[in-house]
């Protein structure tokens, strides 16, 4: 009803934000948002945490690897508020998500195993509400529909290797260091987005500013190096991310901001290889 209120963020991944912010417009409930801002910091004080019936929140934010404050948001909320978190890119790179969590949320292929497979945990007072899939009984009444057993089955086996899976990930935060030094070092005025705050060991935004964001995408697409601009899912797509804006990026910062993630298992040779061609594309670009 629109009595409900729901807590989230602006930096929600676009399989959250847009389902959100289309239930707010049809005032299904009175949706308000906790400000971070370009320096990462969460205004816990700007919203009333404690009075909101579901909080919505990322663990960690897809496209600059800022790390939620887990901790002092189970501290805020209250005893009656609904909390769902998205683990998504977290889980297998950081620590278990707060048992306070009444909703969270995996993504398979963010953990190694096939993409269209995943999970959804429901404790605490998650368990009380109703379903909200009509249809057949499979899945214990949980939801409709036949599940992809074998796929759920190879994510089943490697969730039984997540703390090892963890170890690997977290020895990748060398990796980014390196990378955030050389490229920051050889672009200009470059910046890298939270790079004092808690975040993935994997995960780097760097901003380039004075650059065309459109320009350094067709760049760096013919230099051979796979990089990121704003959501995976939405990485072509000609506007600038809705998340960086919401953070104090001006329109052109936003598209001249490159995600860069590093997968478990990165030899030191290839990724030499790739940050040399991205210092020559930024080196190009920043000199016209």
């Amino acid at each position: 009803n629109g009595d409900l209120r729901v807590v989230s963020t602006k930096i929600e991944h676009p399989s959250l934000a847009k389902p959100l912010a289309a239930a707010a417009a049809r005032e299904e409930f009175h949706l308000d948002f906790i400000p971070i801002d370009r320096q990462g910091h969460w205004d816990l004080n700007a919203v009333a945490l404690a009075k909101a019936d579901v909080l919505i929140t990322t663990a960690a934010h897809n496209e600059t690897g800022l790390l939620a404050p887990l901790a002092e948001l189970e501290q805020r909320i209250g005893p009656q508020t609904i909390w769902c978190l998205d683990a998504a890119q977290s889980f297998a790179r950081e620590k278990i998500p707060p048992a306070r969590a009444d909703f969270v949320v995996v993504s398979g292929h963010k953990v190694g195993a096939p993409a269209g497979c995943g999970a959804i945990l429901l404790r605490n007072q998650a368990k009380t509400l109703p379903v909200p899939f009509l249809g057949g009984g499979q899945e214990t009444g949980l939801r409709p529909g036949t599940e992809a057993w074998v796929l759920h089955h190879t994510f089943g086996a490697v969730c039984a290797q997540i703390d090892e899976i963890r170890e690997e990930n977290q020895l990748l935060r060398g990796f980014r260091d390196q990378v955030e030094h050389r490229l920051t070092h050889s672009w200009h005025g470059a910046e890298v987005l939270f790079g004092e705050r808690p975040r993935l060991p994997n995960t780097s935004a760097i901003t380039l500013p004075g650059v065309n964001g459109e320009a350094l995408r067709m760049a760096i697409d013919v230099s051979g190096v796979c990089v990121g601009f704003g959501a995976a899912c939405s990485a072509l797509a000609p506007e600038p991310s809705p998340a960086l804006l919401s953070l104090g990026l001006t329109p052109q910062e936003a598209r001249a901001t490159l995600r860069i993630s590093l997968p478990p298992g990165i030899q030191a040779d290839p990724l030499d290889q790739a940050l040399t061609h991205l210092q020559k594309v930024g080196e190009r670009l920043l000199q016209k």
